[in-house]
């Protein structure tokens, strides 16, 4: 058979042809190349782009051209879905009719990978995925994919300061973009906007738990117990008002204090990672959202209560000690809110139980303290009923809401 030359040529210099006209292209770099258990490895990857074509950032809103993402997987390696990558350039496209967020030319991406307890010492292989569109001026071509495997050695030794990032989520907008030009240690900024965001929500949690039939009753007649003992000052009064808060901070913060000390200091994040895990927190929020229905109650042990219930007196002891039995006896309903809290920090560090707590008994102590400052505001607070009980019911609603979070 024979081949004519000029088709000869054209079969033999397609490949490189079309190699030439790839509008995009990758390469891949692993920081450390040496990782220990408990640190972070992040993957770099380069795109260098002909022409006019762009690539899109990694948080693209939604509506628009697809957004590069990025998957890494492999044995003994978690994910951090914090991505780093620079501003990217911003500015309204008439094929969209939307303001798309992309890069042109070149771009570096970082995501890191956290190694687990799990992971054997020796090589291993993390494998990662880019899925990603391309654009020009005049036409996109569909989402493609770019795969790639990088050799990880695994090491032992305590996890170093500088490879030790957090599992923190973050959300995409211009204040969670992470500059691709920093070090491992630059994801940590990501974590103080999820940590605000949690500390927002156990405030507001304390705040609702003060709604409950088992405590707000009881404000009035804690506060009068401090404003109307004849043989005190109002100094004194207020005093002890807020030795009686500090009770109730004492108690939840150091619920979070324990389990802080349980999960230690990436027992969070290897905790949350764990697919039966999930399933249980998502049976027990399904119990406190039956427990806020009112099916059943959650009941600390009758003899402690009474035995704490008998500690009477004015001493700063004895109110100290009032303010932690008072915690107690409200755990009928502050039950499922606390509960909520401690499973949440499942997401971030260690200290998250601890600084939830805080915030959670802080909003739930501060009535207290204040109308004991401004006894005449218990007027004006409304007389309990039945939208107390309207409360439990929503923040129920709430429970099983989280409880499908958790099961997705």
């Amino acid at each position: 058979m024979t081949i004519r030359w000029p088709w000869a040529l054209v079969f033999l210099f397609f490949p490189a042809w079309v190699m030439a006209q790839e509008p995009a292209n990758f390469s891949v770099s692993i920081e450390p190349e040496t990782v220990r258990v408990g640190e972070s490895v992040t993957v770099w990857i380069d795109v260098t782009l002909t022409d006019d074509w762009h690539i899109y950032s990694a948080t693209m809103p939604e509506g628009g051209p697809f957004p590069t993402e990025f998957m890494l997987s492999g044995t003994g390696f978690q994910q951090v879905r914090a991505i780093i990558q620079p501003s990217p350039i911003k500015e309204h496209d008439p094929n969209f009719d939307m303001v798309v967020e992309y890069y042109s030319k070149k771009v570096r991406f970082g995501v890191q990978a956290k190694v687990l307890d799990t992971a054997m010492m020796g090589n291993l292989t993390l494998s990662g995925e880019v899925t990603y569109m391309l654009c020009n001026a005049t036409s996109c071509l569909p989402p493609d994919t770019y795969v790639f495997e990088m050799p990880v050695k695994i090491e032992a030794g305590a996890p170093r300061t500088e490879y030790v990032t957090s599992m923190a989520v973050v959300d995409g907008g211009e204040d969670d973009i992470l500059d691709g030009t920093g070090s491992i240690a630059d994801v940590d900024r990501a974590l103080s906007e999820g940590l605000g965001a949690f500390l927002y929500l156990s405030f507001s949690m304390g705040l609702l738990a003060l709604l409950t039939p088992c405590v707000f009753p009881m404000i009035p007649i804690t506060v009068s117990f401090f404003t109307k003992q004849e043989s005190q000052s109002r100094g004194e009064s207020i005093a002890k008002s807020l030795v009686y808060c500090g009770g109730i901070v004492f108690t939840f913060t150091g619920l979070g204090l324990i389990l802080a000390m349980t999960l230690g200091a990436s027992g969070a994040a290897q905790f949350a990672a764990n697919p039966w895990i999930n399933i249980l927190i998502t049976a027990i929020f399904v119990a406190f959202a039956l427990a806020l229905f009112g099916l059943f109650e959650i009941q600390l042990p009758y003899g402690l209560l009474n035995r704490l219930n008998q500690v009477q007196g004015g001493s700063y002891g004895a109110i100290l000690l009032m303010g932690f039995t008072f915690s107690l006896t409200s755990f009928t309903c502050t039950a499922p809110f606390v509960g909520t809290l401690l499973v949440l920090t499942s997401q971030g560090t260690w200290m998250w139980p601890v600084l939830g707590m805080l915030a959670f008994s802080a909003a739930f102590a501060l009535p207290f303290f204040f109308l004991s400052l401004f006894p005449q505001g218990l007027a004006a607070l409304p007389q309990s009923g039945g939208w107390l009980n309207s409360v439990k019911v929503v923040m129920g609603f709430l429970e099983l809401a989280a409880a499908l979070k958790f099961l997705s």
